[in-house]
């Protein structure tokens, strides 16, 4: 069962992820930037926010234990990015980091739920 996230606009509530990549311990300092790609069933525009322009929607400066192995967490916090309310969005997540293929970006999630909500 996929997990749905819900983005309510105007609001502070936060979407938080640990990153862990193959098992492995990487660090927070290595993320350059992240990217979130919102597509909906109808075909619209994606919804895209991107941490080079909204930088307060992203924050990857906390890192935690995720199976033994201390990794990056990214709180995403999109409540003030006036994302049209839906309730069929697919999420494309993208990280790009010094220490994950050449800061070429790696397709976290290519299947987030989210809800957006008025």
């Amino acid at each position: 069962m996929a997990i749905r996230e819900r983005v309510y606009n105007g609001r502070d509530n936060s979407i938080v992820l640990g990153l862990l990549v193959d098992g492995s311990e990487w660090s927070a300092a290595a993320i350059t930037r992240v990217v979130l790609t919102l597509e909906d069933d109808d075909g619209n525009p994606p919804v895209v926010i991107d941490s080079d322009s909204s930088p307060s929607a992203f924050d990857w400066t906390d890192e935690a234990a995720v199976l033994d192995n201390v990794v990056p967490v990214l709180t995403m916090t999109l409540g003030a990015e006036s994302i049209p309310a839906r309730d069929d969005y697919v999420g494309t997540l993208v990280v790009y980091a010094t220490t994950l293929d050449g800061n070429n970006g790696t397709v976290w999630d290519d299947k987030l739920s989210i809800e957006v909500l008025a």
